[in-house]
């Protein structure tokens, strides 16, 4: 996992807590949350990586790609992270979500030759595809985006649509305790322990939407819904 900043530390604990499900799980986090990271996940590895001025991650250290089975990352990371293109060459699967999906639209880097799962919102994928953002049929826009970029593309929202840009899924059910600020980061967390465990990509977005989502649903049923925040979606991914 690699995310967050001086201003967004939650997005990179939410991103964490949604990825708990590996077998070794690896953070790299901006220097003055590592102590906090250690706190709340004492089974986590940490680098701690110097900052810019504006207390984003200014460099990664020196890591072998091989010791990885897959990598998340953007929550929290801020369109000023200057390793946003280092994470997208990244040899290995990836999710990618928030900053690192605005990273990409801003300069274009083309499609990566690995597997890749994008989990833009609304906004982002606006961003992303601004040619295919007005198109009224939205199941048809996102199929194209995902044949475009090469990628699996996961579009959140009231129906979650899922497509490789062959093949297409819709999350039928949702609830709006999704709609705060942080679920996505934890969505980003379950994607990326998923690939890290060996699900296809195809597989691993689904699998992981739908777990997002019907987790939030029984929450939302057995809580009232303002009271179901991301940490506790996150925590119940895994301790239902």
């Amino acid at each position: 996992m690699v995310a967050g900043s001086r201003r967004f530390g939650g997005a990179a604990l939410l991103a964490l807590a949604g990825g708990r499900g590996v077998g070794m799980l690896y953070a790299a986090v901006p220097s003055p949350l590592q102590p906090l990271v250690w706190q709340t996940f004492p089974e986590a590895v940490v680098w701690p990586c110097p900052e810019t001025p504006t207390g984003a991650i200014a460099a990664l250290p020196d890591l072998d790609w091989a010791q990885f089975d897959a990598i998340a990352a953007g929550p929290g990371l801020t369109a000023e992270c200057p390793i946003l293109k280092t994470l997208w060459q990244a040899p290995l699967p990836l999710v990618a979500d928030a900053d690192l999906l605005n990273g990409l639209a801003a300069a274009g880097w083309g499609p990566r030759p690995y597997p890749t799962v994008l989990t833009p919102h609304a906004g982002e994928f606006r961003r992303l595809f601004p040619h295919l953002a007005a198109a009224e049929d939205r199941l048809q826009a996102v199929t194209q985006a995902a044949h475009q970029i090469g990628a699996i593309v996961l579009h959140k929202g009231h129906r979650t649509i899922v497509s490789d840009g062959h093949q297409t899924a819709i999350n039928p059910e949702s609830t709006s305790v999704l709609a705060r600020g942080g679920s996505g980061d934890v969505l980003t967390g379950a994607i990326g322990a998923l690939l890290a465990r060996g699900y296809p990509p195809w597989e691993a977005a689904v699998i992981g939407t739908l777990w997002h989502a019907q987790t939030a649903r029984n929450l939302a049923a057995g809580h009232s819904p303002r009271s179901v925040d991301p940490f506790l979606l996150a925590h119940t991914l895994y301790h239902p």
